[in-house]
């Protein structure tokens, strides 16, 4: 078999994975990221389904493990800062658990411990930098500006940060 040399540009889950993989089997993989440095934050980690088979076969589920946040619960609070909802999730974990798989039921992993999570809703803008850090932080700070309760504090941390992890969700309907 001839050897690959392989590069591979971002080092995100799946990339990262990639590597491995092509190094198992003998070939030569370089991963190049544009982050000058590690986040310590960023989107969660759920591994489950053909992403818990996979860890599994990569031996890495043990450290996986070790390195998982438990949520125990989400709070809603309006603009006074008063709760106005909340969902126990480890209720909801329970009541879930026994339908799945018990593999699939440990193999949820969470590495993520926000300092706050701010969602809103936006129409595409044909401008937006998904590299661009000062463009997200602008964003954010008008999206929110004149709130009160604690986001003008979080905010300020916004401000602070050199570790943002700002990302959109899409919703994408199929016709079948």
């Amino acid at each position: 078999m001839h050897r690959l040399n392989v590069l591979i540009s971002g080092a995100g889950i799946a990339r990262c994975t990639l590597a491995y993989w092509l190094a198992r089997y003998g070939h030569s993989a370089t991963v190049v990221e544009r982050s000058g440095a590690l986040r310590s934050s960023g989107a969660p980690v759920d591994v489950r389904g053909p992403a818990a088979e996979i860890a599994e076969r990569m031996g890495i589920v043990p450290r996986l493990r070790e390195a998982s946040t438990r949520i125990s619960g989400l709070s809603f609070l309006d603009r006074e800062g008063r709760l106005s909802g909340h969902v126990d999730l480890e209720a909801l974990r329970r009541s879930i658990a026994p339908q799945e798989s018990s593999r699939a039921a440990t193999s949820r992993l969470s590495c993520m411990s926000p300092l706050a999570l701010l969602i809103f809703w936006h129409p595409e803008m044909s401008d937006f930098d998904p590299a661009d850090d000062d463009q997200h932080k602008r964003i954010l700070e008008t999206t929110f500006a004149g709130i009160g309760w604690k986001v003008p504090e979080i905010l300020k941390a916004v401000r602070a940060t050199s570790d943002l992890y700002f990302d959109s969700v899409s919703k994408v309907q199929l016709t079948t």
